[in-house]
């Protein structure tokens, strides 16, 4: 469907690819991890405090790694966790699955950003690629979260094999949607990880935090007023 009126702002001019991240811009994450964290500690049974310890030093070593941003993060990741926590690799592969991608699921609607839904419909009528572009597995939180996109990609996926803030990620959706810089925009709740990366290329950034963000860079609360300009617009 073609475009009668521009696009609201931080919409770049003649927009053709909205990508997203997923972890704290689709769902308010800290409001995740507080219902986690008393499920670990109400639920979590027998070594639940050890569970407890060894899922943050996993959450510190995924930073440390990122903050490198080489591919092939992942055997470098759980074989840095198995030496900090002296689990085995299945063993600590299996924590992480379990408490950072199953466990979540039920809890990830209440947890939506509002206006989400609103403003994919809007962008879907405009014929706007959306795509999320993930740290993490996608499929299954999107679903949870009651949403659709047209391409998914997590730094886990094969081909990819690497976490923001590097631009690789970015750099495919880019070229499978056949979509120049000046033409797609990023939606973030991190500067330092998804606003590095669409700098990069020269993508609009748009960070979606309750906090205020650095000066300069375009930011919402949450979705709904966005959405309601980009269906009256």
């Amino acid at each position: 469907m073609g475009q009668t009126m521009p696009l609201p702002p931080p919409f770049p001019a003649d927009c053709r690819l909205a990508v997203f991240d997923l972890d704290g811009t689709l769902y308010r994450q800290s409001l995740l991890r507080r219902t986690m964290g008393w499920q670990l500690l109400t639920r979590g049974g027998p070594g639940r405090l050890a569970r407890i310890r060894d899922l943050g030093r996993f959450r510190k070593l995924r930073e440390e790694i990122s903050d490198a941003g080489e591919p092939g993060f992942d055997a470098a990741l759980f074989a840095r966790a198995v030496a900090v926590t002296g689990r085995s690799e299945a063993d600590m592969r299996a924590l992480v699955q379990d408490w950072m991608e199953v466990r979540p699921l039920p809890y990830l609607r209440a947890a939506r950003v509002a206006g989400v839904a609103d403003l994919f419909a809007a962008l879907k009528a405009r014929g706007i690629t959306i795509a999320i572009w993930s740290d993490y597995p996608v499929a299954a939180k999107l679903a949870a979260l009651g949403l659709t996109a047209d391409v998914t990609l997590a730094a886990t996926d094969p081909e990819l094999d690497t976490l923001k803030p590097n631009p690789r990620g970015l750099a495919m959706l880019m070229a499978q949607a056949n979509c120049p810089a000046e033409k797609a925009l990023m939606v973030g709740d991190r500067v330092e990880r998804d606003g590095k990366a669409a700098a990069a290329l020269g993508v609009a950034f748009l960070l979606r935090s309750a906090r205020q963000g650095p000066p300069g860079v375009a930011r919402v609360a949450h979705f709904t007023a966005l959405a309601a300009a980009v269906q009256s617009s």
